[in-house]
């Protein structure tokens, strides 16, 4: 199973997450600089469009990968549940998956010390949250107009190489 986020939402999470670690030693990297770092794909994981591409291309040459987007599961959350039953041939009910879906809401998440790194607050600068907003399209409250136009030439450079995952996912 691959899952993935919107490009801009992606950058911006990552940008909070180094910024927030002290081991890292970037809590005063300005947005700027992270943001070039992240189009050369010079980051913590490395480069986000290779991740996923390779994960993209996986999902429709082998009928083995499933392939999500965090907006597409934020939208339709037991279904997205059901989807992934489905995809492991296990036998889930419509009630079950919404139930599921309920006890994995970002809100849910966000309150469990087992998924959002409480445990690992001794790292982290203060104030740090690992599970930090849960919004789509929050990128807009971090991207200029001309920011925004960079990456949607990066997006459209990686669309003519028949990646069609990129298509309104800025």
């Amino acid at each position: 199973v691959v899952s993935t986020q919107s490009t801009g939402d992606n950058c911006v999470a990552n940008y909070a997450i180094v910024k927030g670690y002290c081991t890292f030693g970037a809590e005063d990297m300005p947005w700027e600089r992270y943001l070039d770092l992240f189009m050369e794909g010079s980051v913590l994981f490395g480069s986000w469009f290779d991740h996923v591409t390779q994960g993209f291309n996986k999902a429709q040459q082998s009928s083995n990968t499933l392939f999500l987007r965090y907006e597409d599961m934020k939208a339709n959350e037991a279904g997205t549940v059901q989807k992934i039953a489905d995809f492991l041939n296990l036998p889930v009910t419509y009630t079950r998956a919404v139930e599921i879906a309920e006890l994995t809401t970002f809100n849910k998440m966000k309150q469990d010390p087992t998924a959002n790194f409480q445990w690992a607050q001794m790292l982290c600068n203060e104030g740090f949250d690992f599970i930090r907003r849960g919004v789509v399209g929050d990128y807009i409250n971090y991207f200029t107009e001309e920011q925004i136009q960079r990456m949607k030439g990066r997006l459209e450079e990686i669309s003519k190489l028949g990646v069609r995952v990129f298509d309104e996912f800025l």
